[in-house]
């Protein structure tokens, strides 16, 4: 596997990124119909350890760190470290962001392109991250490195794998809508979308 330079150019798209996704994330729990299933198992372990979702979000993704790198060492880059070291410092600060910039009490109408804006952020936010080329965060890592070892396209696995998020974040108390049952369905084929267009496009540049 060719190892690329980490300049500034790919430093800009990753944090780019992670901020997009964090703003993506923070818009969900502000809406509050049913966020993408991490964010909902997120939910989960903050309200089981009476944790901000920061800090959740932070527990969590050391958590996976250590078993992408078990399970798959090519996904290890420094940008995974980067991720767990300012993904839920941003998060807190995207909280706050969104807690003032979107209404509290919006109309259905309102509520529901809110909720689809963020889908299609998300959808873009991971897809640029990757594009860096220098790593994604551990639960990223997590669907790529089962996508590789099933040989199975992404959007597939992210399906398969957000259910099981779904699942233990409801048990965990996680809150669950008609919008987790859309994320679940929708965010996988939608990133794999967006990857086929931007991603693939990075990497021949890389091969250059």
């Amino acid at each position: 596997m060719k190892k690329r330079k980490l300049t500034g150019k790919r430093l800009l798209k990753f944090f780019a990124g992670l901020v997009i996704i964090q703003f993506a994330v923070a818009s969900f729990l502000q809406i509050n119909i049913g966020s993408d299933s991490f964010t909902v198992f997120t939910q989960g372990i903050s309200r089981v350890l009476h944790i901000s979702v920061g800090a959740a979000n932070l527990i969590e993704t050391l958590v996976l760190l250590v078993a992408v790198f078990f399970l798959d060492r090519s996904q290890f880059h420094i940008g995974m470290v980067l991720s767990v070291a300012f993904a839920g410092v941003i998060l807190n600060g995207m909280t706050r962001l969104t807690a003032v910039l979107l209404p509290a009490d919006p109309g259905p109408v309102f509520l529901g392109v809110e909720f689809l804006l963020a889908c299609c952020v998300v959808s873009v936010g991971f897809p640029l991250l990757k594009s860096a080329g220098i790593g994604v965060a551990p639960n990223d890592a997590l669907y790529l490195a089962v996508s590789k070892r099933l040989n199975k396209p992404y959007g597939i696995v992210r399906v398969c794998i957000d259910a099981c998020y779904l699942l233990l974040g409801f048990c965990c108390g996680g809150v669950v809508g008609i919008g987790t049952v859309v994320c679940v369905a929708a965010l996988g084929p939608m990133m794999q979308f967006v990857m086929d267009h931007l991603i693939l496009q990075e990497e021949e540049e890389g091969e250059t």
